[in-house]
């Protein structure tokens, strides 16, 4: 059976619960969370996902030669 490697774009909104200084504060950690995590967000930030969309495309026959 061939073999394929498939992309799977993602678009995924995690609401999270942080302390800081202020509103810019707050949107500065969180920006450092999700470059540092992505969406897999530490429980401590009691993440919840609230929007998940997802497509494929670029399926290309892998050659197992």
């Amino acid at each position: 059976m061939p073999r394929y490697r498939v992309a799977i774009c993602h678009e995924e909104s995690v609401v999270i619960e942080l302390s800081a200084d202020h509103e810019d504060h707050a949107e500065e950690l969180a920006y450092e969370l999700a470059d540092e995590y992505g969406t897999d967000i530490p429980p401590q930030f009691r993440p919840e996902t609230v929007h998940r969309e997802f497509f494929t495309q670029d399926a290309m026959e892998i050659d197992d030669a």
